[in-house]
């Protein structure tokens, strides 16, 4: 008998991976799942439908519905921050767990990570409030960023500059029926975001990128892009002391990790969060370029059990980075585009449209803000910044 695996929202990545291994594939898939699109349904593959696969409650119930009483999953597994909760809940129900599924939900609740981190690990100061209460012995000084205690993103996370602010911000959130939210001091300087994996308590192979500016600064329409910092920059031993740390703090096993941190204008490295998922955007498609290492890959690959260790050289001859592409002001076409903005610029590996036939969603300005995305090669990090801010400020005159 066939092994059956559930994927929690669609990946054709990931069903393709497994599907190789002659599983069957289950997914569970939402809204956002359908409007994105889908490729058609393949042998030994099944889907399952729910409003919001980030609510566990939803997807068990529909589990409970649709399989018996004695089914179980050889791994649940999910590549989204908003359905890691959802994994390790329907993983303590629906299969043989590999290790504590309590993981997952650990590392999306960033006050519980902060507490941990802040007795070895430079972190923002912070304080989690409840919406329904009197804010009058709040003492930071301002400015501050206030996001949800388990939230995704930048969606939701924004800056203050006041108490008047803060009152007013914390009133939206008690609206939307939040009632625990985090309130951190706001960190000026340069942030970076390191993506790589661990085998078995031990670090492996891992990559540093740095933003073009802070991904908060999304929320007022700046355009997210990273890239690589070269492997030679002395900032590599200091942040893999860093990671050493958490994996020993945080008792992380084995999984993929997205890191988040800031530099100040002290030059102090500043724990933002810590992810064990892949990172979004093109980040991994440009390790795979840099590494010849595939996350998704990996990541199925430990979920399964088996060891995956880094056995691999990196090329530092070339780095690569990725922007989102902002909605053009008119109709364009898109095969025209994506050909002017490929023969322009040289440096430019792909183009992804993301949003087809124009039909623009109404969208508000967070890190999933998006009408495509570009991958860029160069061979330094300051070249390839400088190329990527050149090829958006010819987009944003052509379009």
């Amino acid at each position: 008998m066939r092994d059956r695996v559930l994927i929690i929202g669609y990946d054709s990545q990931m069903i393709d991976y497994f599907l190789g291994l002659n599983y069957h594939v289950d997914s569970v898939l939402d809204y956002y799942d359908v409007i994105d699109g889908m490729d058609e349904i393949k042998d030994n593959e099944r889907r399952f439908f729910v409003d919001d696969a980030a609510d566990s409650a939803q997807v068990v119930n529909k589990l409970m519905e649709i399989l018996p009483l004695d089914a179980s999953y050889s791994s649940v597994i999910t590549r989204y921050e908003g359905t890691m909760t959802t994994a390790a809940v329907v993983k303590e129900l629906f299969s043989f767990p590999r290790e504590i599924s309590l993981g997952n939900c650990i590392y999306r609740n960033k006050a519980f990570q902060k507490n941990v981190i802040k007795e070895f690990l430079s972190v923002a100061e912070f304080k989690v409030l409840r919406t329904f209460e009197s804010v009058e012995n709040f003492e930071f000084e301002y400015p501050v960023v206030c996001k949800p205690k388990n939230g995704q993103g930048t969606v939701n996370t924004i800056k203050i500059n006041n108490r008047e602010e803060l009152i007013k911000e914390i009133n939206s959130f008690w609206n939307k029926k939040t009632i625990e939210i985090l309130v951190e001091k706001l960190i000026e300087g340069e942030e970076y975001h390191v993506d790589g994996w661990i085998c078995k308590g031990q670090l492996q192979k891992f990559l540093i990128s740095k933003y073009n500016e802070p991904v908060l600064n999304v929320v007022n329409t700046a355009r997210l892009s990273s890239v690589q910092v070269e492997c030679s920059s002395f900032m590599y031993n200091e942040v893999e002391e860093i990671l050493r740390e958490l994996i020993q703090e945080l008792s992380i096993v084995s999984g993929v990790f997205h890191m988040e941190f800031f530099k100040n204008k002290q030059g102090e490295l500043i724990f933002s969060e810590l992810a064990m998922r892949p990172g979004g955007g093109k980040i991994v498609n440009i390790f795979e370029l840099k590494t010849g290492i595939n996350l998704i890959d990996v990541l199925c690959s430990l979920e399964q059990g088996n060891d995956f260790y880094n056995k691999f050289d990196v090329d530092d001859k070339q780095v690569y980075g990725f922007s989102f592409l902002p909605f053009p002001k008119k109709k364009v076409d898109l095969e025209n585009l994506k050909t002017d903005l490929i023969t322009t610029f040289k440096e430019i590996v792909t183009v992804d449209i993301e949003w087809l036939d124009n039909e623009y969603p109404k969208v508000i300005n967070n890190s999933y803000t998006r009408f495509g995305q570009i991958v860029v090669r160069s061979s330094t990090s300051n070249s390839l910044a400088k190329i990527i801010k050149k090829i958006l400020e010819y987009y944003d005159r052509r379009y």
